[in-house]
């Protein structure tokens, strides 16, 4: 588990990631083994990362259909993680759940508990491209007024990912939820490389197409309309997402093909949202490092130090920033990310790459 994490981690600083949060699995199997090697990892590269550990509850909470209470030794071991210095975010996933009923249980349980316990609270709402779209899509919408009824305090912050219920609102949907996700300022993290990998198998099955369907959140739709989004790159190097590089910049060629917008408003947003979530039991990640893979990202996992408000650094602004050797525009950067980088974390050089050849 070490070994994982500490690789994961200094991959992610020398492809630029200054900030990341890392979703640790807790339940009465993982127990606590991978809390603690994310406890070490964050102290050992306190110098070089903000690392946030999210304890994740990635098995049901309710044991069965029906079931008002959680299940006694999920809910106790989740429970201690919560108890532990440095645990900063209550993550919980109501899709693992039996029914409906039980995810809507699962999300005002996991609210519930991040109020009590003053964390942030980060929700994953994953699908797939069949009939529980719907519950979905009523899950997501449900949220803002769930967290009105729990009367969730304002100065803790709520992040969804894997909202891919986004990917069939119609304008009228949006138009009437775009307001209360806004008046809770929640934040939503898309992770491209995970739903084109994992989505539409049931309905590629059914229907038999020559290629199944597509989805994931309308990011550059989601930004036009002011709500906070990431891109986020996860499951690296495991079988969710086998093909999942640990650069978050790689995010951004392969969302100008999937929203197949090249424009350089598109691109900015784009830049500004890259977000690295490693999901594995030792470590799972998300990072920040330049606008939606970026300064966005940053902001969707409410790291302490506020990001600048551009890509492009000003005077006063924190130092935390990656320097693309070979990239001189913008949309060079976001089409062709360079390979050589410097990373830089609070005003010091905390890594860097570079390309050698040898001529001879």
């Amino acid at each position: 588990m070490y070994a994982r994490a500490k690789s994961l981690v200094s991959e992610s600083i020398a492809c630029g990631v200054t900030a990341i949060r890392a979703f640790v699995n807790v339940d009465s199997v993982a127990r606590l083994y991978g809390v603690f090697v994310a406890l070490l990892i964050k102290r050992e590269f306190q110098h070089a990362c903000d690392i946030q550990i999210a304890a994740l509850a990635t098995e049901p909470l309710y044991a069965a259909s029906g079931c008002e209470l959680p299940d006694t030794a999920n809910f106790a071991w989740f429970k201690r993680a919560m108890e532990l210095p440095g645990v900063d975010v209550v993550a919980s996933a109501p899709h693992y759940e039996l029914d409906y009923v039980q995810q809507c249980r699962n999300m005002a349980f996991a609210i519930l508990f991040a109020k009590d316990y003053r964390r942030h609270l980060d929700l994953h709402l994953n699908l797939d491209l069949d009939n529980t779209f719907q519950h979905q899509r009523t899950l997501l919408t449900l949220l803002p007024r769930q967290l009105d009824r729990m009367h969730w305090p304002a100065d803790l912050h709520v992040t969804v990912g894997h909202p891919n219920a986004h990917c069939v609102f119609l304008e009228s949907e949006w138009r009437r939820h775009t307001r209360a996700f806004l008046r809770h300022g929640i934040s939503f993290v898309g992770t491209p490389p995970t739903d084109l990998y994992l989505l539409g198998r049931q309905t590629a099955q059914t229907l038999q197409p020559a290629l199944g369907a597509r989805a994931t959140m309308p990011l550059p739709y989601m930004a036009r309309l002011h709500l906070p989004v990431a891109m986020g790159v996860g499951h690296v190097g495991n079988a969710f997402a086998p093909q999942e590089s640990v650069d978050p910049l790689a995010l951004c060629p392969l969302a100008v093909a999937v929203y197949q917008d090249s424009s350089d408003a598109t691109l900015r947003t784009l830049l500004a949202c890259y977000y690295c979530l490693f999901y594995s039991c030792p470590l799972s990640h998300q990072s920040n490092a330049q606008e939606s893979v970026s300064v966005a990202a940053k902001a969707a996992i409410a790291v302490n130090n506020s990001p600048p408000p551009s890509l492009r650094p000003q005077c006063g602004d924190i130092a935390d920033f990656v320097l693309l050797h070979d990239n001189d525009t913008l949309r060079d950067a976001a089409l062709r990310p360079s390979y050589a980088r410097t990373t830089i974390r609070a005003g010091v050089v905390v890594a860097s790459r570079t390309t050698t050849i040898r001529m001879s």
